[in-house]
Order: C-alpha cells, then structure tokens, then sequence
C-alpha cells in the first residue's frame, strides 16, 4: 500500500519538475508557439509579415479658380481711408455676382488701418491713414480657358487703385480624385508585395495594417502680382493669358501583409 502511494508521489514530482524545466527553457531561449495563419507580435514588434508602400497620382483639370483682390487707401483719417477701401471692394463683390458668384463664395480676408509716415532725414513726417481690405473670391464652374474668371478680372481691371494679388486654380470635390488616386497606390503596394512574397518563397496572407497619407492638389504656383500687368496690357490679353491646365493629386499608402 505505501509503495503504490509512494509510486504515486515520485510519478506527481517528476512531472511538476518537468513543466518547471521547460517552463524556464521556453522562457530563457524566448521561444513562442506562433500560428503561421497570422502575423505575430514579438518585443514590441509585428514579425511574419511583409511592408510595402504604393503611391498613386491622378491628373485632373481645374474646375475653381481663387482670386484674391485687395483696395489700400490713404487719407487724413481712418474712417475716411476705410471708406474709401471698403467702397472699392464693393464694386469687386458686384463684379463677382453679376457674373454669378455666390456670395457665400466672398470672403474678406484683412481689414487694417495703420497710420503711414514720410521720413525727412530720418524725422518722421505723418502722411496719413492707410486702410487696407482684401477679399478672397472662389469662382466655381471655370472651363479649360477659365473664361469666368478672365471676364471677372477684365472687370475688376477697370476699378481704379485695385490690386489683384493672386490667382490659382483648384478642385472643389476631390473625393472622387482621391478615391482613384488610393485605388492606384493600393493595387501598386499589392503588386510589389507579390513580388515580394514570390521572392522569398512565402505566401502572402490578409494585410494586417494599412496606413494612408493623403496630399492636396499639386498645383501650379499662384499667378501674383497681376494688378501690376494690368496696366501695360489691355484687359482681353490678360484675360487670355489665363490656361487652367492640369492639376496633380497625390496619395501614399503603406501596408503591412501576413506571411506563412
């Protein structure tokens, strides 16, 4: 009877001291029971796995152009500066919704009035009040010769004392741009990570993170300083110097794929 019970105990203590043993041998040579069907996470990191980036560009054309169009008057008082430039101004605003602009398309950008001075061997002279107002003006719906935009600036070209400090060209919905630019770059990281896959004679499972990093338009650089060609050039060649051309959307994706 005691040797069965004795048997018994030898047989319970050989086993604990068994799981023990391999308990520490599992934990000192960092070994792990992976699952080839997923990507694992060892010291922080994802291992079995495979990352690509794909980049995706879509050239679209321009269908908005931006104006900004700013007034800058002086005079012996503030009030009477501003007048003046706000006066101004509001004949831009008409010019823009005569010919169709909505005025929730108008904004006003900076109004300041700053006293401005002359320097007499280096005694400042008071000059008067200068007061400034400049508005941002979207004009949606312009074809390839931006046509609304050119007759909007031939006009506001006849407003005396105007500076028309920018033009550029925009998308107003670049969803569906974006959606075809993604759709590229995701197909591009898909092909390379095959490749890759084929390579290294793997197979390439269910991708486990995807990162996406949007751009806005590329567009051309900004037409500034127009006002100042207005007045050696009569309005109709400005306005068919404007071309609309084409805008660039770019959009980078990273993705992260299982591999067995």
């Amino acid at each position: 009877m005691f040797k069965n019970i004795n048997g018994k105990y030898v047989i319970v203590v050989i086993v604990c001291v068994t799981l023990v043993i391999c308990t520490l041998l599992f934990t000192n040579g960092n070994f792990y029971i992976k699952n080839l069907g997923t990507s694992l996470e060892q010291n922080g990191q994802l291992v079995n796995t495979i990352t690509v980036t794909g980049d995706g560009k879509v050239f679209a054309k321009p269908d908005m152009v931006n104006l900004s169009v700013t007034s800058s008057e002086i005079a012996d008082s503030s009030k009477v500066a501003l007048d003046n430039a706000a006066n101004k101004i509001k004949q831009v605003v008409t010019v823009a919704q005569n010919n169709g602009v909505s005025l929730d398309d108008i904004q006003t950008t900076t109004l300041n009035v700053n006293p401005e001075y002359d320097y007499n061997n280096g005694t400042p002279v008071f000059k008067g009040q200068r007061a400034t107002v400049s508005v941002d003006i979207k004009i949606k719906g312009v074809d390839t010769n931006a046509t609304k935009a050119t007759t909007i600036i031939d006009q506001v070209s006849e407003i005396t004392n105007i500076q028309i400090g920018s033009i550029s060209f925009d998308i107003e919905n670049k969803t569906p741009i974006f959606t075809q630019a993604r759709k590229l770059a995701f197909d591009k990281a898909k092909q390379k990570a095959d490749e890759l896959s084929g390579l290294s004679g793997v197979k390439l499972l269910k991708p486990v993170s995807v990162t996406d990093s949007s751009q806005d338009v590329s567009a051309p650089s900004p037409i500034s300083n127009v006002a100042s060609s207005l007045d050696m050039a009569s309005p109709s060649s400005v306005g068919s110097a404007l071309s609309s051309g084409q805008l660039q959307v770019t959009l980078n994706v990273t993705v992260i794929w299982g591999i067995d």
